[in-house]
C-alpha cells in the first residue's frame, strides 16, 4: 500500500521507534527490481518479488529471512516480530510470547497483513482475523463487520476500514477505539501508538492520545492523499510534500527543506 512512495519518504516517515537505523547491519545480497520498503519498530525492510533485506535493530533475534519467497507481496513489522504475504499465504517469525507469530490456518486467500506491539492481523476473504496478545481484546474482531477493506494494527488496539466507516477495538484508555461517526468515504488508514488517522474526502482526521499533538491535523494540509500514524506522531504526504506533527524528541517531525514532491 506504500509502494509508490519514493524510498526516502518511507525512510523518513516511519523512522525507528526505539533506536536509529545500522545500514552496515544490512545484507549485501541486492534486492532488484524493489518493490517495496517497511520501517518500523528499529527495523527497516526493503523486498522483490522473491528476496527480503531487513536491517537495523534485530529486536528478538530475528532471522534476515525464513524462507524462499514466491510473490512477496507484503511485510510488517511489529515490535519483536515480522510477517510477510506472498503467493503462498502469510509467514511470521521472531518474538513469540504472545502467539504473534502463529499464523492461524485458516486464512482464505489473505490479501493485507498488519502487525502491532504484540498481535498481527490479516485481512482475508472472509474479513478481518487477528492473534497474538489480546490483553485488551485487540485481536477480538468485532461480529459487526460486514465488508472490511483495510486492516490497521498500533500498540494494543486494532482497527477496520470497513465499507464507508471505521471500526476500532482493544485498548481504549485513550479513545483510540472511538472513531469519529461523520466520516466521509474514508479511503486510507492507520492506526499509531494509542491514536488513529484517516483520509476521508474531506481531510485527514485523528482520534486517540494527544499528549504529543500527534492528533492535532494541521489544517496547512493541501489535497492529502497519503498518511501514516506513528507511535506519538503522524506524517502525511500532500501537495508541498511531507508534513509531520506531533512528538518530535527524536527529530521525527522536523521534515528536512529537501523533502519536496517525492511521488511521481
Amino acid at each position: 500500500m506504500m509502494r509508490n512512495l519514493s524510498v526516502g519518504f518511507l525512510f523518513f516517515l516511519f523512522g525507528s521507534f526505539f533506536g536509529g537505523l545500522d545500514p552496515a547491519q544490512a545484507s549485501h545480497r541486492a534486492v532488484t527490481p524493489i518493490q517495496g520498503v517497511v520501517a518500523g519498530y528499529g527495523r527497516t525492510c526493503a523486498f522483490s518479488a522473491e528476496t527480503l533485506v531487513c536491517f537495523g535493530a534485530g529486536y528478538g533475534s530475528q532471522p534476515l529471512s525464513p524462507r524462499k519467497f514466491r510473490g512477496l507481496r507484503q511485510v510488517a513489522i511489529g515490535y519483536q516480530h515480522t510477517c510477510a504475504l506472498d503467493q503462498d499465504g502469510v509467514w511470521c517469525w521472531g518474538n513469540n510470547e504472545e502467539g504473534q507469530i502463529d499464523v492461524p490456518l485458516n486464512l482464505v486467500n489473505p490479501h493485507q497483513i498488519s502487525a502491532g506491539w504484540d498481535h498481527t492481523c490479516a485481512l482475508d476473504d472472509e474479513g478481518v482475523k487477528c492473534w497474538g496478545d489480546n490483553q485488551y481484546g485487540e485481536t477480538q474482531v468485532p461480529a459487526s463487520l460486514k465488508n472490511p477493506r483495510k486492516v490497521s494494527t498500533g500498540y494494543d488496539h486494532t482497527c477496520a476500514l470497513d465499507d464507508v466507516v471505521v471500526k476500532c477495538w482493544g485498548r481504549n484508555d485513550n479513545r483510540q477505539t472511538q472513531a469519529p461517526t461523520s466520516l466521509k468515504n474514508p479511503h486510507e488508514l492507520s492506526a499509531g501508538g494509542h491514536h488513529a488517522c484517516t483520509l476521508d474526502d474531506e481531510r485527514i482526521k485523528c482520534w486517540g492520545d494527544n499528549q504529543y499533538g500527534q492528533t492535532r491535523v494541521p489544517r496547512s494540509l493541501k489535497n492529502p492523499r497519503k498518511m501514516s500514524a506513528g507511535a506519538d506522531h503522524t506524517c502525511a504526504l500532500d501537495d508541498e510534500g511531507v508534513k509531520c506533527w506531533g512528538d518530535n524528541g527524536a527529530g521525527q517531525t522536523q521534515v528536512p527543506a529537501s523533502l519536496k514532491i517525492l511521488e511521481k
